[in-house]
């Protein structure tokens, strides 16, 4: 939820940034939708992660319901997804699982009223990426201050899962900066 957050910030008080990078940035609203967002599913998962923090369970106990929740990730997912939650704003996950989260603006237009430059990086949409080629299209403004990086075979969480393919990325466009 943090690229969406960045990017809604820095469009209303963009004196805060001289830059943005936003990783595979999950923004929502009212105009173009997210393909592979079924709706729905988002509140259904963030619903049983709500529960979870509810329930006042240790990191461990945390840990072992999440493990048993996502077969199929890897060994250091569950741990790391439970210390995510347990750092979480509850009244942000009931917002979006009650669907009264602030924030319904187009994406589209929020991205259109950043003026800093911005490198977007979009993962691997067969990876677990959550933003497809069409998607982007629609939503990313076509301007020089605007460049989208795809990380083939880098899931959602470039920086956790895939650092390797991330830092090519992101140094030139830091390094451009520091000029």
């Amino acid at each position: 939820m943090g690229g969406g957050n960045a990017g809604s910030t820095v469009s209303e008080h963009p004196e805060l940034a001289t830059a943005l990078v936003l990783e595979d940035a999950g923004m929502r609203g009212g105009g173009a939708r997210r393909p592979n967002a079924a709706p729905g599913v988002t509140r259904s998962i963030f619903a049983k992660h709500l529960e979870l923090v509810e329930a006042d369970l240790s990191l461990e106990e945390m840990t072992a319901k999440i493990d048993a929740m996502s077969p199929g990730q890897p060994e250091y997912y569950a741990e790391w997804k439970a210390e995510c939650l347990l750092q979480m704003d509850t009244e942000i996950m009931r917002g979006t699982v009650d669907d009264t989260r602030r924030g319904r603006s187009d994406p589209a237009e929020i991205l259109a009223k950043i003026e800093v430059p911005v490198l977007f990086m979009q993962a691997d949409p067969n990876s677990g990426g959550i933003n497809t080629d069409e998607y982007l299209a629609e939503t990313i403004p076509h301007r020089d201050n605007f460049t989208v990086k795809k990380i083939i075979g880098a899931g959602h969480n470039i920086n956790r899962e895939h650092t390797e393919l991330l830092w090519p990325v992101v140094t030139p466009g830091l390094e451009g900066l520091a000029q």
